[in-house]
């Protein structure tokens, strides 16, 4: 069979060569991407997982063979073959992928302004590395208890 040959091939090149293998692992869900594990069910569910989703999947199990490592398919692991799946050509992927990142990172401002000073790293406050976690989990977080940020604004 060609998939499993080629994602052999994909994934022991950028083990052998020390590279991440694009669409696996994000460091901050050490137990799974909760966003990837939500996309791929429900892209079961609807029946609209197919060729992509399954060269996903191969690739995954590919890395774990060859790596030892047992990455999970991170959110555009997830998105990617089910929009491709769903007819999305490549570059409108992409293009979804981008908006969708600036609608987060515009939310997570207007978070950062409403909940703190607009810039809170400073000399005797420093700013906090992207990948430390220590700032994640219950003590920090102030949204609703649901997670729903609409219903912190009362709307339904």
């Amino acid at each position: 069979m060609v998939v499993p040959r080629c994602r052999s091939k994909l994934c022991r090149g950028s083990v052998e060569k020390g590279l991440k293998v694009p669409g696996l692992h994000q460091p901050q869900h050490t137990d799974g991407d909760p966003r990837a594990t939500g996309i791929t069910r429900k892209a079961m569910e609807l029946g609209v997982a197919g060729e992509y989703c399954d060269l996903q999947n191969e690739i995954t199990k590919a890395f774990r063979e060859i790596s030892g490592r047992n990455l999970r398919p991170n959110v555009l692991g997830a998105a990617g073959p089910t929009l491709l799946d769903l007819g999305f050509k490549s570059e409108a992927c992409w293009a979804i992928g981008i908006l969708c990142r600036a609608f987060s990172c515009a939310a997570h401002a207007i978070e950062e302004m409403e909940m703190q000073s607009p810039w809170r790293a400073s000399s005797s406050n420093p700013m906090v590395d992207i990948l430390d976690l220590s700032l994640q989990g219950p003590k920090y977080y102030r949204g609703p208890k649901n997670g729903l940020c609409l219903e912190r604004k009362g709307v339904s």
